[in-house]
């Protein structure tokens, strides 16, 4: 049975309801004039200039002094930014100079997010729109109470979004700040002295890879029969064992999603490159010196030549999660920059010269304490943009929602309306 829906007092079925009946559809001629943006000026200033990749630049004096839309018309062909100080359109753009005040400029603004103009269908190799396309865009309309509460509930869940998108900068500073603190002073508020590696708690220790681990430091994989140095491309599959390489090592986490992995049968086949759980791992090739602890779900996985394992030897007086928060000191990450040398265009620190590494080492419960902060600060940052995400999806899908109708803004003027009311009513007695 179709399900039939009440709008407007009249029965329609799910099929008719593509937008209310009481918007009205408009071109965008109708509401604004579709104007040119303009060459950039030499002078430089304080005015943003835009380009179809947005703000890339600024100058002295603005071209456009009223709130407005800026159109990618070349390049990033259809991209959209609201401009609601002065600015400098430029010359790969258009902007939108407003014809008439019963609309809400954000509510365009949020209608072209969902619903872009797109350059693909020019016949040239760099995506292009004109200016037809621009003042032949329809929208529909609804009244402009709605359209401002529309507006509101967007704008309500981009401000979260955008809080979250600084609370997780601010703990990332807050990091960085607390590692500098940590490997300078430690955390029992001892004295420092001065050592090859810069300064550091008096009582701590320099060691060097080779002293903590069991094995050897190891980067590269080698099939047992034919001597190739990664498993062939045929070979990968959706599952089985991880196959890492350095972009799947990135930003203290294995980004799993970029993993490839490999059939079983390839353990018998490789000599080396197995990392097991609580292993540390390090980029040694193009991206220098991003670190991660494996992910404790896998027993074993398998490493390409661009990535390094330390196992530690004796868990019990190094802690591994410690040696993580030491790769991401800048203790650490100066002497890798240092040892680094490169190969074409990407950086490369090879095994003889992690070797010469030097490590800070405190008591074992002080690398526990130290560990356990930095690492509450990643659990954190995690969270922050865990919830930044979903705010993401909360806002695409509310968007899709608002901008055809299926939720009816009826209902939130409505209780804005009576919201108001409540609110006079609580001030007058």
């Amino acid at each position: 049975m179709t399900n039939i829906y009440l709008q407007d007092n009249a029965l329609i079925s799910p099929d008719e309801m593509d937008l209310p009946s009481y918007w009205e559809t408009k071109q965008l001629k109708e509401v604004a004039k579709v104007r040119y943006g303009k060459a950039r000026p030499r002078e430089s200033g304080e005015i943003p200039v835009v380009g179809s990749g947005g703000v890339y630049g600024s100058t002295s004096r603005a071209l456009v002094d009223f709130p407005t839309l800026i159109i990618g018309r070349k390049g990033t062909a259809g991209m959209v930014w609201l401009q609601e100080q002065p600015c400098w359109p430029s010359d790969t753009t258009f902007y939108l100079e407003w014809k008439t005040a019963t609309l809400d400029y954000h509510f365009v603004y949020y209608v072209l997010l969902q619903r872009p103009l797109s350059g693909e269908h020019a016949r040239t190799t760099l995506p292009s729109i004109l200016r037809s396309d621009v003042e032949g865009y329809t929208i529909a309309f609804p009244p402009l109470p709605e359209q401002r509460a529309i507006v509101r509930a967007l704008q309500a869940v981009q401000e979260a979004k955008t809080a979250r998108q600084r609370e997780m900068e601010l703990e990332r500073e807050r990091k960085a700040a607390l590692i500098e603190h940590l490997f300078t002073y430690g955390t029992r508020g001892e004295s420092t002295k001065h050592t090859e590696i810069g300064e550091m708690p008096s009582s701590w220790t320099i060691t060097t890879p080779e002293d903590l681990l069991n094995t050897k430091i190891i980067s590269e994989i080698q099939d047992g029969n034919h001597g190739e140095r990664h498993p062939i491309q045929s070979d990968f599959r959706r599952s089985g064992i991880p196959f890492l390489t350095a972009d799947c090592v990135r930003g203290g986490k294995i980004d799993f999603h970029h993993a490839k992995y490999l059939d079983k049968s390839w353990l018998d086949r490789l000599r080396v490159g197995f990392s097991k759980p609580g292993d540390v791992l390090l980029t040694h090739k193009g991206t220098v010196g991003e670190t991660s602890i494996v992910n404790e779900r896998y027993d074993v996985v398998i490493l390409s030549p661009q990535v390094t394992y330390y196992r530690i030897k004796d868990s019990k007086k190094f802690y591994p999660k410690y040696l993580f928060a030491v790769f991401q000191s800048p203790v650490f990450r100066g002497q890798l920059k240092r040892l680094a040398s490169t190969q074409s265009t990407r950086a490369y620190v090879g095994i003889t010269k992690q070797k010469k590494i030097r490590i800070p080492c405190p008591k074992f419960a002080e690398q526990v304490k130290i560990a356990t902060t930095l690492l509450a600060c990643d659990k954190k940052s995690a969270a922050l943009d865990h919830e930044r995400a979903l705010l993401a999806e909360l806002f695409q899908a509310l968007l899709e929602e608002l901008m055809t109708g299926r939720l009816l803004t009826k209902l939130l003027t409505e209780t804005e309306r009576n919201e108001r009311k409540n609110r006079s009513a609580v001030s007058v007695n």
